[in-house]
């Protein structure tokens, strides 16, 4: 009885479903759905990144106003977008990563509508591609949301200005007005970034199909190809001289005419093979990415699940969306013209970066050279399908399956972004905690280690943040803080520190100017502890990294300034509220009070800090805690902790006999330290070879 009354239900259902079906008003909300799929679901837990520190900080010392001198002499309306997005969004983090999906989701939804005014029977071609086209694995950089804008948007106006030019053709008594409105399209495009120079040489392919499609005469169809061409030609040569001469007092110049100059053949044999290897990586390898499948070990049982949960719902909405899809009302292919089409901007799309000589690749931040071959990888993977693939449904799955995973691709660089933040974070929170005020004029030294190779930041990106946090009211032309990374500048910064030069660095418009005097060296290795690295004893521990152990010998702790009214701390309309204490908290503080010499409060920290269920990252965050134990006179806790962080590592051995040397010296004698001391320097053997 059960059976007999689900089957009408069942059937019933079935005859719904069957009903249903997509048209082109469907097409904005089904690219939105997939937009949310693929970037929305973290970008709550996300931050700022890489280029976004240094235009946030303009925008927080300047207002909105001071983004747009950002790029000025050669994109000139790159700050006019960044001015845009500061007015919308502020300086919160979650706002700009909502704005910069919604700029991914116009990218789409314009690609989709220049493709139906080339093809215009093709509705589903148009939205394959699109669909393809919006989740393409090869950028990885949608989440950095400030940098990214700028050279996201100028690809709406692009595929607007294109869809515009073929409406002009199509509209032949609204010619002008078309051809107007696309070439001022194009026009903001080209002034707002230099990255789509290249995808400007496909006008005329596009306009040779669409001209062919109404022309059966070839002479008679490249006569009207090159008219039509003719005033977006004009317009590109004036903005190629323009943008030649402004690359001469910019920070990418064009480079590829001294290597002509000097080595024409080698030039161009060079030049034509990184045109084909980007292509490849931009196509095949980009694409290739996204059978990197994660297992619980790499991301969490809960992100694992996610993952899975959206790579899923993306392939049910993908197929179901995409089989009800209303069929193309023709039965001509146009595979040959999407594959001419997409090698061509491929090889195209990628020679502002040849000009400039930027490298380009799939590994962040050279990933930024894919935008523009994302329309080009797009369009060769339909026409590629269209003609391998016979039946519709094949066809479908196999682009349902392709968008699903790449939709799993993104979650992924979610995740890494997310971990990033949280590194950050980390950094920025303990040096204020261990620092709480730095004197100006300081510069702070510490080198990228394999620990920070997830990260998505720079030491010049950090600098910005970092003035923030301790000058949050700069104003002015001189910079009080300065950040440097030894593993790019330690030339610079170890031949200045010996020599004791000052450090002089440009930063923006902005000057550095420090003494080899005011300098802090830090080490910062997720997940152990920020640790401000002393002379006297972290010289002695043999696993710092091979700049720091250069460095460490100038690191000077008196540039930090304790006792203030106003202690550094993190903006609020950046970072959320500080965590509840953890053991690296308790670290910072109780290094401060070591460096103060107030060992009844380390030691007053040490007996909260040992109650966390938050063990220390590595054996050198013992020391503090060591030391204070043995100034007030509690040996047998010192010596427990002394024996347990050699035991984690024996190679801690120097530097805590030195420590114990020191408190032999310094601390009153009593019948508790002869026995704490004789019991860690007969284990640790600190006094052999003496």
């Amino acid at each position: 009885m059960e059976f007999s009354r689900a089957l009408p239900k069942t059937d019933r259902l079935t005859r719904v479903l069957s009903k249903i079906s997509f048209g082109a008003r469907s097409v904005p909300l089904a690219l939105l759905v997939l937009c949310i799929l693929a970037y929305g679901f973290f970008i709550n837990r996300l931050g700022f990144y890489w280029d976004d520190w240094p235009w946030i900080w303009m925008s927080h010392i300047e207002g909105p106003a001071g983004m747009l001198q950002i790029d000025q002499a050669y994109r000139p309306l790159s700050g006019v977008i960044l001015w845009l997005g500061s007015l919308l969004a502020g300086k919160s983090p979650l706002a700009w990563q909502i704005l910069n999906l919604v700029f991914r989701w116009c990218t789409g939804l314009a690609l989709w509508w220049s493709l139906r005014m080339i093809w215009p029977k093709h509705l589903e071609r148009a939205v394959w591609i699109a669909f393809l086209f919006l989740v393409y694995p090869g950028f990885g950089q949608q989440f950095v949301s400030v940098n990214s804008s700028r050279h996201i948007l100028p690809l709406v106006t692009f595929f607007l200005s294109i869809g515009f030019m073929v409406w002009a053709i199509r509209e032949k008594q609204r010619y002008w007005l078309y051809t107007t409105v696309a070439l001022l399209l194009s026009i903001i495009s080209l002034l707002a970034t230099d990255y789509y120079f290249g995808l400007e040489l496909s006008r005329p392919v596009i306009l040779w199909f669409v001209v062919r499609s109404d022309t059966t005469g070839g002479k008679e169809s490249l006569k009207r190809t090159l008219l039509y061409w003719l005033p977006y030609l004009g317009v590109f040569a004036l903005l190629i001289g323009w943008r030649y001469l402004s690359s001469l007092q910019s920070i990418y110049p064009v480079q590829i005419t001294d290597q002509v100059s000097r080595q024409p053949v080698a030039a161009v044999i060079n030049s034509v093979d990184s045109v084909i290897r980007h292509a490849y990586s931009s196509t095949l390898a980009a694409w290739s990415k996204v059978f990197d499948i994660p297992v619980r070990a790499d991301i969490g049982l809960k992100r694992l699940f996610l993952f899975w949960l959206l790579v899923i719902l993306s392939l049910i909405f993908s197929i179901f969306y995409l089989l009800k899809l209303k069929r193309d009302s023709t039965s001509t292919q146009i595979w040959n013209q999407a594959v001419i089409l997409g090698v061509f901007s491929l090889l195209t799309a990628g020679l502002p970066f040849l000009a400039a000589d930027i490298p380009m690749g799939l590994e962040f931040p050279n990933d930024r050279s894919t935008l523009p071959m994302m329309f080009g990888a797009s369009l060769l993977f339909v026409g590629l399908i269209d003609l391998l693939a016979r039946k519709r449904e094949i066809k479908i799955f196999i682009i349902a399956f392709a968008v699903s995973l790449a939709t799993g691709s993104h979650v992924l660089t979610a995740i890494s972004y997310e971990n990033d933040w949280n590194v950050q974070s980390s950094f920025l929170r303990q040096l204020t905690q261990r620092a709480p005020d730095l004197k100006p004029g300081t510069a702070i030294v510490y080198q990228y280690t394999p620990a920070l190779q997830e990260v998505h930041f720079s030491d010049n990106s950090l600098t910005a943040i970092l003035n923030w946090v301790y000058d949050p009211d700069f104003s002015g032309q001189e910079l009080p803080y300065y950040l440097y990374d030894l593993r790019l500048r330690s030339d610079q910064v170890i031949s200045n520190l010996a020599d004791g030069i000052p450090f002089h660095s440009e930063y923006g418009a902005y000057l550095f100017s420090g003494s080899s005097e005011d300098v802090l060296v830090v080490q910062f290795a997720s997940p152990w502890c920020l640790q401000i690295l002393q002379p006297q004893y972290m010289r002695l521990y043999p696993n710092l990294p091979y700049y720091l152990d250069r460095s460490v010998k100038y690191s000077n702790l008196g540039v930090i300034e304790s006792g203030t009214n106003t202690p550094a701390g993190l903006p609020d309309e950046v970072f959320i509220s500080d965590p509840d204490p953890n053991w690296c908290f308790y670290y910072q503080q109780a290094d401060l009070a070591r460096q103060q010499g107030d060992w009844h409060k380390v030691a007053e920290i040490g007996d909260l800090a040992f109650l966390l269920d938050d063990p220390p990252k590595q054996p050198t965050e013992y020391l503090p805690y060591i030391q204070g134990y043995g100034y007030v006179g509690r040996w047998d806790r010192a010596a427990d902790l002394t024996l347990e962080a050699i035991r984690e590592d024996e190679h801690s051995q120097p530097i805590l006999c030195l420590v114990w040397a020191d408190m032999e010296e310094n601390t009153l004698d009593t019948i508790e330290k002869e026995r704490g001391i004789a019991r860690v320097m007969e284990q640790m053997k600190c006094r052999e070879g003496e």
